[in-house]
């Protein structure tokens, strides 16, 4: 099976086939023998270092046959493999572009193919399953474009349900929060209360050198039963004065 990473790329003998022969008119036919063959030679040199995995000597190798040929397509579209092997994924993006731009229905495929597999390396899925759905209406027997489009799918699916409950744990820490949060007390009820439960509390409490409220009730009490007994014996005194009086007559 092949990885998600592979490049597909133009090599050996079909490859300067592919740019002698697939080439518009307008890309190589313009171009005198001299540097035709400059191009076509670069390119071979190319593809030999990028199979080798010599990325950075191939890149200047693609670079050196695009001076003479600056618009063929299979040089943008090795180009782009280069960019994509090196983890320069926007440049290897905009090769595969402009390697479809020049029309070449040879390369479509391939290009499309791996334009899906930059979208793929940046997460991108929802564009990566574009392309390779492209990629296989343009190459329906291409097992690799099915494979990386099941792949593709797999992996959008999963990230549609992270950010899902993402989504919910944010919600429910929100939420969370909130039922933690102190609630307003807009009447200012429970301060008015709390100052009122201060002032009692304060003077239920004996002062410095005062008495307490148990102290007063007993004196008020002992006071009550001395009036008692004053009023007592001063309504004695008045019967006995009655008694003698009544006993002049």
């Amino acid at each position: 099976m092949r990885s998600i990473h592979r490049t597909r790329t133009t090599a050996g003998k079909s490859a300067l086939l592919t740019l002698l022969l697939l080439g518009t008119s307008l890309v190589m036919g313009a171009l005198i023998p001299e540097a035709r063959a400059s191009a076509s030679s670069k390119n071979r040199e190319g593809n030999k270092l990028y199979e080798e995995k010599k990325y950075p000597e191939a890149l200047q190798r693609y670079t050196e046959a695009q001076l003479a040929a600056p618009d063929s397509p299979q040089l943008h579209y090795n180009l782009g493999n280069v960019f994509f092997r090196q983890g320069e994924v926007e440049k290897a993006r905009e090769e595969y572009r402009r390697a479809l731009a020049a029309a070449d229905k040879s390369l479509d495929p391939r290009a499309v193919y791996n334009l899906g597999n930059t979208f793929f390396n940046q997460q991108q899925y929802q564009e990566a399953v574009d392309a390779y759905q492209r990629a296989l209406k343009l190459s329906p027997k291409d097992m690799d474009a099915k494979r990386n489009l099941e792949l593709a799918l797999l992996r959008m699916k999963q990230q549609k349900q992270q950010q899902q409950s993402s989504d919910k744990d944010k919600k429910d820490d929100q939420d969370k929060q909130k039922k933690n949060e102190p609630k307003p007390n807009p009447s200012g009820s429970d301060e008015k209360k709390d100052k009122q439960d201060q002032q009692k509390g304060q003077g239920e409490r004996p002062r410095q050198g005062g008495l307490t409220k148990e102290q007063a009730e007993r004196i008020l009490n002992a006071l009550q039963e001395d009036e008692k007994a004053n009023l007592k014996k001063r309504l004695e005194a008045q019967q006995e004065q009655q008694q003698t009086v009544d006993e002049d007559w």
